[in-house]
C-alpha cells in the first residue's frame, strides 16, 4: 500500500537495523544476520535509484516528418489504448 518504493525501501532499511539491534540484545544471531542482509539489499537498491539520472528533453518535429510517422506507427497499439 506504500505509494513509492524509495519510501518502502528507507522504511524497510529502518525496520532491518531495529532488528539488528533486538537481535543482538537478545542474543539471537540470525535474526541479525537476516536483517543485516535485508539492510545490504536495501542499500543496494536505493543506491541504484539514486545513481540514475534521467534527462528528458522536448525535440520540435516537422508534421510530416519521417521519425514522427515511425513513433506514431511504432507506438500505434499503446496510444489507441489510452487514448481510443
Amino acid at each position: 500500500m506504500m505509494s513509492g518504493i524509495i519510501k518502502l525501501r528507507i522504511i524497510n532499511l529502518t525496520g532491518a537495523i531495529f532488528f539488528i539491534a533486538y537481535g543482538i540484545v537478545i542474543k539471537e544471531y540470525p535474526i541479525a544476520v537476516v536483517n543485516a542482509i535485508i539492510c545490504l539489499v536495501d542499500i543496494y537498491y536505493l543506491y541504484d535509484i539514486f545513481k540514475v539520472k534521467e534527462y528528458f528533453r522536448i525535440l520540435e518535429v516537422e508534421k510530416e516528418s519521417e521519425f514522427l510517422k515511425y513513433f506514431l506507427n511504432f507506438h500505434d497499439k499503446e496510444i489507441k489504448r489510452y487514448m481510443p
